[in-house]
């Protein structure tokens, strides 16, 4: 969870002045939720921040010389997004405390995996974006 807080406040969460000219509050949310749903507890955190930024993504990924452009063409959103969880991909502009590294998200995901559990994405660009965890109850 803490990784997921660092990460909305590093690529999610907008400037005031940002926020601001996109017709929200100058404060962010972050919300995080659980249930258990078909024997299994979900726990979904979400910012109302800028969403994923598909392009920034795309563009990182061909950077890295891992995918060619005419291949990531080809792929959807979803598709796209998953490459977050690649070892490695950041889209910070810089190296900081919080971000940079690209050794965040792979570690979730494979910390999420050896618990038998799975973790999903849902973002609209410019609303949201929310990770969904399941794991065995």
């Amino acid at each position: 969870m803490v990784q997921l807080v660092r990460n909305s406040i590093s690529h999610g969460i907008e400037s005031i002045e940002d926020r601001l000219a996109a017709g929200k509050s100058e404060t962010g949310n972050m919300t995080l939720s659980s249930k258990i749903e078909n024997d299994k507890l979900v726990i979904d955190f979400k910012d109302d921040g800028r969403g994923l930024q598909i392009e920034k993504i795309k563009q990182k990924a061909i950077d890295s010389g891992t995918y060619k452009e005419e291949e990531l063409n080809s792929w959807d959103e979803g598709k796209i997004a998953q490459l977050i969880f690649s070892s490695g991909l950041s889209t910070a502009e810089e190296i900081s405390i919080t971000a940079g590294r690209g050794v965040g998200m792979d570690i979730i995901r494979e910390r999420v995996k050896e618990k038998g559990g799975d973790i999903g994405i849902a973002f609209q660009s410019g609303k949201f974006c929310c990770f969904s965890i399941t794991m065995p109850k």
